[in-house]
């Protein structure tokens, strides 16, 4: 799920017109969850980042790019993409990793990003592939899937 919202956000940010290279880095690291060999690693490190979504505002130099409109939109974005993987970081089980993707795709498609086939993401073997980490070919799917 974490990575479906990372595409997610990589659309969202597209279709505004967001670019600039912590934005770029937080995409390559909510991608980078696919293959990570320690899921609790890749969540205490995820706040090293200068976009992050653990409560602190986009750098000003992101903030000054976003039309006013845009930014608390923005930070919701990147709080809610954030908070699919957060909201269970410390063992629980619960729903709010789909309540959180659903609060990012609720964003995003505002501005047109559409859901990709999530039927992309079922493993060969039939199991969805929630924190198992992937293969090559694998990720090579999920990411053309997540591309437009």
């Amino acid at each position: 799920m974490q990575f479906i919202g990372g595409g997610l956000f990589a659309r969202y940010c597209d279709a505004i017109g967001v670019r600039h290279p912590a934005v770029d880095e937080l995409i390559a690291y909510i991608d980078s969850i696919a293959q990570s060999p320690d899921l609790y690693i890749w969540g205490e490190n995820l706040g090293l980042l200068d976009v992050h979504g653990l409560g602190d505002l986009p750098p000003p130099e992101i903030a000054a790019e976003l039309p006013y409109e845009i930014g608390g939109e923005f930070h919701r974005a990147v709080e809610s993409l954030v908070e699919i993987y957060m909201s269970d970081h410390m063992g629980a089980v619960t729903d709010n990793p789909q309540r959180f993707i659903r609060e990012l795709f609720a964003i995003v498609s505002k501005h047109g990003a559409t859901l990709p086939d999530l039927n992309v993401f079922v493993q060969p073997n039939g199991r969805r592939s929630f924190g198992d980490r992937v293969d090559d070919e694998t990720l090579h799917k999920w990411r053309t899937a997540l591309r437009r």
